[in-house]
């Protein structure tokens, strides 16, 4: 009876359950990368609510909007990671992960709600090295109270009756209840004793604070030390800066010089630089970010440390604020004081821009321990993404290359300038408005909302990112997203990722690589030796068909947040582990025995399986630096070129030194001049039998002159070295004799200036270039017109000069008139392009392509080749040399380069207009770029109002300044008459000639796109047949809102034949330039080759030249 009335019950209750079970939620399958869960489903509601009052705002704590952290652990030892956020007014919530990415709420059960105070950044660490995570989280905001500003520490108790994890406040009893307005920590065993560490990032919580740097301050950042457990502040021993002036928003741990010792990146919002702290392997840190890096970002928010292009160096990812589309950027972006930036770079700030930096590493790290890196945002595609804040580094499509997430939006735009001005009008109206609750929160409601999308960007390989928010991401929405993690929540071997928003729900990010994708991962799980059971520092080395990985476990990432401490690493179609290695130190490496794909592998400490690490002996560089010209600088005198031009692109007066090599005193040594700026006498250094150099300055009556070219040459052919020197820059007036070419003649090793064999010719020169073009014995000279001074773009004149028997003749209007008003030239070369035994003339520019002149019959034409206009670029070298060695000359193109925030291309060029738009006498620049479509003008309206103040009247907002395009702004009519050039291509390559003036463009590869190209050298180094080559550039004098041209450290190009080049890394070649170099030569001292780099106010740089042999690996 009883089993028969068990039954009935079960029929009476199965249609039941059948209705419930068709209310309950259904997770969606989705045919996108990434899916956003409903919180229906994962049943995860957190929400950090910012409620806005007269105590809480931005006009009182400027970081009331900068919401909260999220870190991700397996809290029970489960195999599922559970998921901890920290709220800034409300609760922090953990959430247990019950599998099929759905969770449980047990924050008041665990014992984790977090006292009251404001919430900032978490950390899930194993502490006390029970095998049981902890929870750290650190508070700050607008408190003078040290109880709600005390950081807090949770131990893991284990589980209880329940299965639920429960914890214990304990921060006072680790010596870790710091109270200095805390946004994140990193556990970090800095001194490999074989415990944690912790750096704790500290910052004011008023507005520029001042301060000295070395000072100490409870603001600044702190220290601690692991001492058996009690963690012991060490801030000034270990040499970290702890002032009042920090604001550090994001914190990254990571060996950047490949020493085995842990290294520190913290950046800081504002001007504060960020820091840049090598481990000195002594218990102290050494900050170096202004030698490491060329520039940063301003307004640095949130970090992250790893290898993104697998080349087996850590790179750095930091994030700023400024917007994607034009409308944003001309709405929000900070207004740039070139008199405070400048001032900045003399107060040791370093070169800081509103922009994202990719840091990459550069491979060269010198005697110091200091790496230096490329920076590479502008390359890679993802130098603009908006107010950001998370940013996170990681396969997430498991194809072996670290993709990037990057989180978003802000509740209140307190920058947007047509807010900030009313706002400053209000004040100057309402003297108390920040202390009355009523304007208060008048000026918050005022305060226009920025919601923004979160951005997925793939890794397409080739240093290039691809934005694919809107192809991985399903629905994707805007938000003020904060804090972000990944983690494999479902264990499907695939990173998901969590995100903390301001005033909506938090976000799951389902990852549906491993259903929709047939790519492999490994993932692996760390049991560290005794003191960090969780193996944190570990690091990972892959091997895969002959591709390398690299990892390293470490779990703060991003922003106020922390990620597992483990691994899962995307392998791509690979279907086996070569090899795979972990560094637990620096001197414990451990071989993984066959280690499993698509599956956890459990990676345990095992003394008895440490290997030993063999050292690789460096081998001997191609490029050894010399000392033979220590002490020999060029120095640039300050002109400011704005002043006459205020939208000027770049100066226009930092071109030099000009730099020539030849035996001048005829005593089989070579010597070599160097051209100094305007103030500063050039100089000639003679060699001395031992290979030193000595000065003779007998220049000292050309000091005005602002040398930017010469060459040695025998104009009066008697068998010696006579000099010829290209005057140049933009400090005087049109038509200045201080533009004069000048002709020194060498009458037995004294230079005697000949004024009088030259035709008075007063421009601003770039390049000067012999060649007896008239096959009459004696040498002829062309000369390059680089501007007008003051009147750039305007087209500038270059110059033909006969050498008629030792007198110099200006033959341009006879024999190459198309040379007037040619362009804005930079350099040229004599080649037979043609092959008909006479030399034509090629030259390059700004805003020019490869021109052509042909020689015909004495007499230069110009050529127009379709090349011409579809590489028209900003070129600043162009050398000829046979490149694939089938007997006609090839062209080497050196361009801008594609990691400048200028682009081009066919479809969206770079444009420049040039006329006097508002009819007030002068002509106005105004500089263009395409964005989403739309031709926009570069400059923003208070820049552009500088040079035409009528703008302010045309667009009397800066809203509908941004909406604006150049032809609302500028009329379309004017437009039509003003002098319009176009680029449309900034990639430098090779120009190879096939014969029949048929050429073909092949871009460098991406490492020689990295900068501006102004030098090239050819010479076969292994000695394989074929000319490989050396490049250099950079420029450093960009106007202050685009940041400079400084990823180049010089460059050598393996030629693989047929056009295609390989680049070869610094620690293989040796050569190492980080300067702003615009010349290169070759010299011969004491019997070897040398390499003499010329670089604008800095010191001259020389290299010996180990000649590579057959067969070598150059």
């Amino acid at each position: 009876m009883k089993k028969k009335s068990t039954f009935r019950l079960l029929g009476a209750l199965i249609p039941l359950l059948m209705v419930l079970c068709s209310c309950m939620p259904k997770k969606q399958e989705s045919s996108f990368l990434f899916h956003n869960l409903d919180s229906d489903w994962t049943n995860i509601h957190f929400k950090n609510t910012i409620v806005e009052n007269g105590l809480t705002n931005s006009f009182l704590y400027e970081y009331v909007y900068n919401g909260g952290g999220v870190a991700v652990g397996d809290l029970n030892n489960d195999g599922l990671e559970d998921i901890y956020f920290t709220s800034n007014l409300s609760k922090n919530h953990l959430y247990l992960n019950q599998g099929q990415l759905q969770f449980e709420d047990i924050t008041a059960e665990s014992g984790t709600a977090g006292n009251k105070g404001w919430t900032t950044g978490t950390n899930m660490i194993d502490i006390n090295n029970d095998g049981l995570l902890d929870i750290y989280i650190c508070k700050s905001g607008p408190y003078k109270r040290k109880a709600l500003l005390q950081n807090e520490l949770y131990i893991n108790q284990g589980p209880n009756e329940d299965g639920v994890p429960t914890f214990k406040e304990e921060a006072e009893k680790f010596g870790l209840a710091d109270a200095g307005n805390s946004i994140q920590s990193a556990f970090i065993d800095y001194d490999l004793d074989g415990d944690l560490d912790m750096y704790l990032m500290n910052h004011n919580p008023q507005t520029f604070g001042m301060g000295n740097t070395e000072s100490l301050s409870p603001l600044g950042d702190q220290f601690y030390e692991n001492n058996n457990g009690k963690y012991v502040n060490v801030t000034r021993k270990v040499g970290i800066y702890s002032n009042a002036i920090s604001y550090g928003l994001g914190i990254g741990v990571g060996d950047l010089n490949k020493d085995g010792w842990p290294d520190i990146y913290v950046s800081n919002d504002y001007d504060e630089p960020d820091y840049m702290y090598i481990n000195q392997k002594d218990g102290s840190f050494k900050e170096v970010a202004k030698q490491a890096l060329n520039h940063m970002s301003n307004f640095s928010m949130g970090n992250d440390i790893a290898d993104f292009d697998n080349d087996g160096y850590l790179d750095i990812l930091t994030l700023d604020m400024v917007s994607e589309d034009n409308y944003g950027m001309k709405t929000s972006m900070a207004s740039m004081n070139p008199e405070k930036f400048q001032n900045n770079v003399q107060a040791g700030k370093h070169y800081q821009y509103m922009y994202n930096t990719l840091q990459k590493h550069s491979s060269h790290v010198d005697s110091n321990g200091i790496p230096f890196f490329s920076e590479v945002a502008q390359k890679t595609g993802i130098s603009n993404t908006d107010w950001s804040w998370a940013p996170l580094m990681a396969d997430f499509d498991n194809d072996g290359l670290k993709d990037v997430f990057i989180s978003n939006g802000i509740k209140r735009d307190f920058r947007n300038k047509d807010f900030f001005a009313k706002m400053k009008e209000y004040m100057n109206q309402h003297q108390d408005a920040l202390s009355n609750p009523e304007k208060i929160t008048y000026l918050i409601n005022s305060t226009p909302h920025r919601p923004y999308q979160n951005y997925f960007y793939k890794n397409t390989g080739g240093l290039a990112f691809e934005n694919a928010t809107n192809l991985w991401l399903q629905d994707s929405i805007t938000t003020y997203s904060n804090g972000a993690a990944y983690a494999d929540l479902d264990n499907d071997g695939d990173l998901d990722v969590v995100v903390n928003n301001v005033d909506e729900k938090a976000s799951i990010l389902e990852n549906n690589s491993n259903r929709l994708l047939e790519n492999n991962y490994i993932k692996l799980r760390f049991k560290g030796p005794k003191a960090n059971s969780m193996g944190i520092g570990a690091k990972v080395k892959v091997y895969t068909q002959g591709e390398l990985q690299e990892y390293t476990n470490y779990s703060v990432r991003g922003y106020q947040s922390s990620v597992p401490p483990n691994l899962t690493i995307g392998l791509g179609m690979a279907d086996q582990i070569d090899s795979l290695f972990v560094y637990w130190s620096k001197d414990e490496v451990q071989l993984v025995e066959n280690p499993q794909i698509n599956i956890d592998n459990i990676i345990s400490y095992d003394q008895k399986a440490i290997i030993n690490k063999k050292k690789i002996q460096d081998s001997e560089k191609l490029f050894q630096v010399a000392h033979v010209v220590e002490g020999i600088s060029h120095l640039e005198n300050y002109y400011d070129d704005y002043e006459k031009q205020v939208l000027l692109p770049h100066k226009l007066s930092k071109f030099g030194p000009a730099l020539a090599v030849a035996d001048i005193n005829g005593d089989n040594k070579e010597d070599f001049f160097l051209g100094q700026s305007t103030g500063t006498p050039s100089s000639l250094y003679v060699q001395l039998p031992n290979g030193s150099f000595k000065e003779h300055q007998v220049f000292h009556d050309s000091a005005i002159f602002e040398d930017v070219d010469a060459q040695f040459f025998d104009y009066d052919n008697d068998g010696d070295q006579d000099l010829i020197v290209a005057s140049g820059g933009n400090e005087f007036e049109q038509g200045s004799p201080n533009y004069a070419d000048r002709l020194y003649e060498n009458r037995g090793g004294r230079f005697y200036l000949r004024s009088d064999l030259m035709p008075q010719i007063h421009s601003s020169s770039s390049r000067i270039k012999v060649s007896d073009f008239d096959r009459d014995g004696f040498m002829d000279v062309f000369i390059g017109g680089r501007f007008v001074p003051h009147d750039y773009p305007s087209p500038a004149s270059s110059h033909l000069l006969k050498n008629d028997k030792g007198k110099f003749v200006d033959v341009t209007n006879e024999i190459a008139p198309e040379l007037n008003a040619i362009g804005l030239v930079t350099d040229g070369v004599w080649m037979d392009y043609d092959q008909d035994k006479d030399l034509d003339l090629c030259l390059v520019g700004e805003w020019m392509g490869p021109t052509f002149f042909e020689n015909q019959n004495g007499k230069f034409k110009k050529r127009d080749l379709p090349v011409t206009e579809i590489l028209s670029g900003w070129y600043y070298a162009i050398e000829s040399m046979d490149i694939d060695n089938d007997g006609d000359e090839d062209l080497i193109l050196g361009n801008l380069g594609q990691n400048y925030k200028y682009k081009a291309s066919k479809d969206e060029p770079f444009e420049v207009y040039y006329h006097d738009f508002d009819t007030n006498g002068s002509k106005d620049l105004v500089l263009g770029y395409y964005n989403f479509g739309e031709l926009f003008p570069v400059r923003g309206r208070e820049c552009s109002s500088q040079q035409m103040p009528s703008i302010k009247k045309i667009t009397p907002t800066y809203d509908l300044f941004g909406k604006s395009t150049i032809s609302d702004i500028y009329g379309h009519e004017n437009l039509s008459e003003a002098l319009h050039l176009t680029a449309y291509n900034f990639k430098s390559g090779v120009l190879l000639n096939n014969g029949n003036m048929d050429f073909e463009f092949i871009a460098f590869p991406e490492m020689a796109q990295l900068s501006s190209i102004n030098a090239i050298l050819g010479h076969d180094f292994d000695e394989d047949g074929k000319i490989d080559l050396i490049i250099g550039g950079n420029l450093f004098s960009s106007e202050i809102e685009t940041p400079r041209n400084d990823a180049g450290y010089g460059l050598v190009l393996k030629n693989l034949g047929k056009g295609q080049f390989t680049s070869l890394n610094a620690n293989k070649t040796g050569l190492f330039v980080p300067t702003d170099l615009k010349n290169l030569s070759f010299i011969e001292i004491s019997g070897t080759m040398h390499l003499l780099a010329g670089n604008n106010d800095d010191a001259l740089q020389s290299f010996s030249i180990k000649q590579k042999r057959p067969n070598s690996n150059l």
